[in-house]
């Protein structure tokens, strides 16, 4: 395994318009090669998706492994934060409550993700914008089915029907993992920033960064420029 520099990390997450924020993020460095990131979006109305995402985190920062440990794996890491919503949902009444989970492990040269939902996982890789994590919704089925362009699922009513999540009962992850590259970056977003910007607009906000620290917040500068309709949430990992 080929040792990288240390992460560099920002974050920033945002209201919009919505009453709360129901989104939250995790950074965690576990050892000097390998740091754990999340994001979750909340959902169930009321107090509920707040509570959701911040198990989600919870049970993350509860489980997620120790410097000199041994890998995790990921999608169990996300089954125990649905088997604890779940718990919490029927201890208090709350059938509708979930969350996205997106969850990356960088570890030395290596990335390694799991996810259920629609946020987002993105490699930014010399100036090219690519999405790791697939859309775990109706629309995002729609996509891969040859029915529907990614513009036209970012304005689709669809998009708003999640197959997967954590708390939504039995949850299937994805999973994946890439070598990284001395230069990449990283991205993990809720649909608060991919709704309101294309793949485009992101790449092009990204490519114009100096600042880590400040390309985090233009992005969410940006979506709430387009109407911030939703809670908006970033972080930024560069290798």
């Amino acid at each position: 395994m080929t040792t990288l520099a240390p992460l560099q990390t920002a974050f920033f997450s945002e209201t919009g318009s919505r009453p709360r924020n129901e989104d939250r993020l995790f950074v965690q460095q576990v050892d000097a090669e390998t740091m754990l990131l999340a994001v979750a979006d909340g959902m169930g109305g009321g107090s509920a998706g707040d509570l959701a995402a911040q198990l989600a985190v919870d049970t993350l920062a509860a489980v997620a492994p120790g410097a000199g440990e041994e890998e995790p794996q990921l999608p169990a890491l996300i089954q125990a934060a649905n088997e604890r919503i779940l718990a919490e949902a029927g201890r208090r009444g709350l059938p509708d409550m979930g969350t996205t989970l997106t969850v990356a492990l960088v570890a030395g040269d290596e990335l390694i993700w799991a996810h259920v939902g629609d946020s987002r996982l993105y490699l930014f890789r010399r100036g090219d914008l690519r999405q790791l994590t697939p859309d775990q919704n109706a629309a995002g089925r729609l996509v891969a089915a040859g029915r529907l362009t990614p513009a036209e699922a970012r304005i689709s009513p669809y998009r708003h029907l999640l197959e997967q999540c954590a708390g939504c009962g039995s949850c299937r992850p994805d999973r994946g993992r890439i070598a990284l590259q001395s230069g990449d970056l990283l991205l993990l977003a809720t649909d608060g920033l991919t709704g309101e910007l294309s793949d485009e607009a992101i790449a092009a906000c990204l490519r114009q960064r100096t600042d880590l620290e400040q390309a985090a917040r233009n992005l969410v500068a940006a979506a709430l420029a387009q109407g911030g309709h939703d809670n908006v949430t970033v972080i930024l990992a560069a290798v």
